[in-house]
C-alpha cells in the first residue's frame, strides 16, 4: 500500500485485507482486527490548525481590505453629495438675484424674494447636514475652489442687488424682515462653513476659512444695510 501505515486488517469470511478507515468527523483514527478489536490512536492535528490559522488570516485580510475600499467609497460619496448640494446652493442664490433685480418695490411684489430666500435656506441647511464626514485632500481642493471661484462671488453678487433695493424694500415696510432673514441666512451660512472647514484637511482648512470669511463679511455688510 506504498506508504500507507497498515494498521489493522478488516474484511469478509475468507476475505481479510489490511487497511485503514477514517471517519473525517472524529479526531480518533480507529483500526479494525477481524472486526473484533478496536485500535484508538490519536491523529495529529498539525496540519488542520495551520490550514485554519492560515484561512482565518486570509479573512481577516479580504474584510479588511473591503473595508477600507467601503470606507474610501463613503468619503468620495460624501465629497460628491457636498459639492452637489452646494451647486444647488449657488443655483437657489442665482435665483435669489434674479428676483431681487425683477423687484421694483411693494409687500406684494417682494413675495418671490422671500420664497428664493427660503429656499436658499433650506438647501444650506441640508448641506450642513451632508458635510458631516471627512473629505481627501482632492475632494477638498475641488470644494473650496468651487467656493471661492463661483458661490462667493454669486452671494456677493446677491448681496450687492439686495443693498440697491434697500429703498423700495424700506418703503415697503419690509426692512426689519429682510434684516432678519439676513441673520437667519448668516446663522446657518456659519454652521454650514464651521462643519466645511472642520471636515477639511489640515493644509486645505486655511484655504477654507479665508473664502468663508468673505461670505461671512459680505453677509454682515448686509445685514448692516438693513439694520
Amino acid at each position: 500500500m506504498g506508504n500507507e501505515t497498515i494498521l489493522g486488517t478488516f474484511g469478509g469470511v475468507g476475505r481479510t485485507r489490511m487497511g485503514v478507515y477514517i471517519r473525517p468527523w472524529h479526531r480518533w483514527l480507529s483500526c479494525s482486527v477481524h472486526h473484533s478489536h478496536s485500535i484508538k490512536v490519536p491523529c495529529s492535528n498539525t496540519t488542520n490548525l495551520h490550514n485554519q490559522k492560515v484561512t482565518m488570516v486570509a479573512i481577516k485580510n479580504i474584510l479588511f481590505f473591503a473595508t477600507a475600499i467601503s470606507a474610501a467609497a463613503i468619503v468620495r460619496r460624501d465629497a460628491a453629495t457636498v459639492l452637489a448640494d452646494l451647486k444647488k446652493v449657488d443655483s437657489d442664490t442665482n435665483a435669489l438675484t434674479t428676483a431681487i433685480n425683477n423687484y421694483s418695490g411693494g409687500a406684494i411684489a417682494a413675495i418671490p424674494i422671500s420664497s428664493a430666500e427660503s429656499t436658499l435656506d433650506k438647501d444650506i441647511k441640508q448641506t450642513t447636514s451632508d458635510a458631516g464626514g471627512s473629505v481627501s485632500e482632492a475632494d477638498a481642493q475641488t470644494i473650496v475652489s468651487y467656493i471661492s471661484g463661483t458661490l462667493q462671488p454669486d452671494i456677493a453678487a446677491s448681496l450687492t442687488a439686495l443693498k440697491g433695493k434697500s429703498s423700495q424694500i424700506s418703503a415697503a415696510g419690509l426692512k426689519s424682515t429682510v434684516e432678519n432673514d439676513l441673520k437667519t441666512l448668516k446663522t446657518d451660512t456659519d454652521a454650514l462653513g464651521a462643519k466645511l472647514v472642520a471636515s477639511a484637511p489640515s493644509d486645505q482648512q486655511a484655504a477654507a476659512q479665508s473664502v468663508l470669511a468673505k461670505i461671512d463679511a459680505d453677509l454682515t455688510s448686509a445685514i448692516a444695510a438693513f439694520a
